[in-house]
């Protein structure tokens, strides 16, 4: 459906957008003064920090905000939303303004198959019949690029990876040919080839419909390869509003040219050996290496296979089996960073899963710190897997929301019946991971996402572990978080020798930080090397296309046509 909105028109108008917190009889202003505008075909981009006001202005224009004052003027081709009823405002939402959430599996239904779920927009807001429905369904689930959609169709969201269930909201969001899409940090979860289908999908929706999109994200070479425009914001207020080529070229706030500063550029380290500190506010820290491995083999792995078997929706009958790891095999040393690195559904973090025994293995060695894994059960495995320990992709669902940080990083010490001051042990890694010691007695709400990650940290550093394993450990945080955040893990390993095991799909941030990369596809591994070798001399074709499709923050063209009011 082609925008009906006229010509050099604005599609959406924002004026002195703000809103307030009420908490506990407290009003807490987190926006101040917001006003832009977009017009048919155009995307701004929501820049800044966690906790700058991107995903509340963008919550805000959806009116989805719960115990939040609003004020402000909010007009969608012509119609001003703050002043619509519920009712109304609900009839807009899904046909007219459509968004799409970072979080994809808090955002689908579990107990509904993915199919009926996007048919259930499209009879909803298009009047499809059942028929039709499932037809555009299926349609869509082909547009994002989803293998086998008749199969998938009738699959619920745990059945799918994190990056597919992200393909299903984008398209359960498009479903109602909506006039204004907001994207919120819609492409975080995504791996580089995915991300760059989703973004080139968005600009042929955006040619093909005229719509205009908001994207949240903290990903400059997002903001450079799909926005026309960009506002950056701090502390609820846009403190830099430009085209994106002079945002990215010429940033004229300070806070602006920190943030740019902050973000790792994929070929930044040619030429360079070992792995160097990320720039933070534009200074590097003075220490720029990070500790040289060492010759104690820390993790050895040997013709890895897991195999999941598969089962119908009824009644569980085996439908044969699926190969998620085949015949892998590597070894990591003391002080040393491995990166897996692939697209969704290679088999990456399963293998971590499979060291630390949390995924059966089907056949192959995993020796850890000189114990064979696989054959260990009961007590003999529980007591093997301290030497190994887990910092995962979600902090927030990592944390028990009813515990103390105290607790949280104490439970490990108390569960393996370690004696002694633990609450000076609690004391010490608060202090080695940033954090002051007085926060101890706080829970997890109180704390940003990237201060849980350095909990989280804390946490599995406890036990003094030879190896860990990061899974997306820093995809989710903003650009300065994390900097810090992987500062952070190569102080820990200059202090402590420790291995890494690092999961992610992010290649710029893969390629400063790591020692060797193994790139993944289908659950083997394609191509290991130093960092050097692969990011500078790919072997293989897939390697060369993992490359290539990373987001350059480079702007793709130049057009200033949005406008701050």
């Amino acid at each position: 459906m082609k925008s009906d909105a006229p010509p050099n028109v604005d599609l959406l108008s924002v004026t002195g957008l703000t809103a307030s917190f009420h908490v506990k009889g407290r009003i807490i202003p987190v926006l101040h003064d917001v006003s832009f505008s977009l017009k048919a075909g155009e995307t701004l981009a929501l820049v800044g920090e966690s906790g700058s006001g991107k995903s509340v202005t963008a919550q805000s224009i959806m009116r989805l905000m719960r115990d939040c004052s609003i004020g402000g003027r909010v007009e969608l081709n012509g119609k001003d939303l703050l002043s619509l009823s519920r009712r109304d405002m609900a009839r807009v939402r899904g046909r007219e303004i459509a968004m799409i959430f970072q979080d994809p599996r808090m955002s689908l239904n579990p107990t509904l198959s993915i199919g009926v779920q996007i048919s259930e927009v499209l009879q909803r807001h298009r009047g499809l019949s059942a028929a039709q429905a499932r037809a555009e369904a299926l349609r869509l689930l082909d547009a994002v690029r989803i293998s086998g959609p008749s199969r998938r169709y009738d699959e619920h969201p745990h059945q799918l990876s994190g990056g597919m269930c992200q393909r299903v909201m984008i398209a359960s969001a498009i479903a109602g040919e909506p006039r204004l899409l907001i994207a919120d940090e819609a492409t975080t979860a995504l791996d580089v080839t995915v991300q760059a289908e989703i973004l080139t999908l968005l600009r042929e929706l955006q040619n093909e419909t005229g719509m205009a999109m908001l994207v949240v994200t903290h990903d400059m070479g997002v903001v450079a390869e799909i926005a026309n425009g960009a506002a950056v914001m701090r502390q609820g207020r846009i403190v830099e509003f430009a085209d994106t080529q002079t945002l990215l070229t010429r940033p004229a706030d300070p806070y602006t040219q920190d943030l740019l500063a902050s973000v790792p550029k994929l070929g930044s380290m040619a030429g360079q050996a070992a792995p160097r500190y990320f720039p933070v506010a534009g200074k590097v820290p003075a220490a720029t290496d990070c500790v040289v491995a060492g010759q104690d083999t820390i993790l050895s792995v040997r013709d890895l296979n897991v195999r999941y078997r598969s089962r119908s929706s009824f009644l569980g009958i085996s439908k044969g089996s699926n190969h998620a790891v085949r015949g892998v095999t590597f070894d990591l040393r003391s002080g040393e960073t491995l990166a897996l690195v692939g697209e969704s559904g290679s088999g990456k973090s399963t293998i971590g899963r499979a060291i630390l025994g949390l995924s059966p293995v089907t056949s192959g060695q995993v020796i850890l710190a000189g114990q064979e894994m696989t054959s260990l059960r009961g007590e003999p495995l529980r007591q093997a897997r301290r030497a190994a320990q887990m910092v995962f992709q979600d902090p927030a669902a990592s944390l028990s929301p009813r515990q103390r940080i105290r607790d949280a990083i104490s439970e490990p010490l108390r569960a393996w019946g370690e004696t002694g001051d633990i609450n000076a042990v609690v004391h010490d890694l608060l202090v080695q991971v940033g954090l002051e010691p007085e926060m101890a007695d706080r829970l997890p709400h109180e704390f940003s996402g990237g201060q849980r990650q350095r909990i989280c940290i804390a946490r599995a550093m406890a036990l003094r572990p030879s190896l860990i394993v990061a899974d997306e450990a820093v995809s989710a945080l903003d650009v300065s978080v994390k900097a810090r955040i992987c500062n952070l893990l190569l102080d820990i390993q200059r202090q402590t020798g420790v291995a890494c095991l690092f999961i992610s799909h992010d290649m710029a941030v893969v390629e400063r930080l790591s020692d060797r990369v193994a790139v993944m596809r289908n659950g083997a591994i394609l191509e290991i090397g130093s960092r050097r070798d692969v990011f500078e001399s790919p072997q293989h074709a897939y390697t060369r296309a993992l490359l290539a499709a990373v987001p350059n923050p480079v702007p793709r063209t130049s057009q200033a046509s949005i406008s701050r009011q």
